[in-house]
């Protein structure tokens, strides 16, 4: 059986699951990137891949940093390089883990 959410309900969902601490940008700023891929592909949403496959950092060099001891080059452009990077409305970003 197939459920359509709204974007608030998808969000809202992320932010209920007690094993992930998404912020409230994060888990817009996920749901946002699922709608624009569903515009593309069919898209299933659920909330422990999501969980297992993504993390939240405060920064986009804390998230470089995760991976590497020290960058040469722009965070940002190092990790668009290997990774799907999701931006918040505020200083947060959302990595594919990779």
């Amino acid at each position: 059986m197939k459920v359509e959410i709204s974007t608030y309900q998808a969000a809202d969902l992320l932010l209920r699951d007690d094993n992930a601490s998404w912020s409230r940008p994060a888990a817009f700023a996920i749901v946002e990137y699922f709608e624009e891929l569903q515009e593309d592909y069919a898209v299933d949403f659920d909330t422990v891949a999501i969980r297992c496959e993504f993390s939240e950092y405060k920064s986009i060099q804390e998230a470089a940093n995760q991976y590497a001891d020290s960058l040469h080059i722009d965070p940002m452009e190092w990790l668009q390089d290997r990774t799907t990077v999701i931006l918040t409305d505020s200083d947060a970003v959302v990595i594919q883990d990779f």
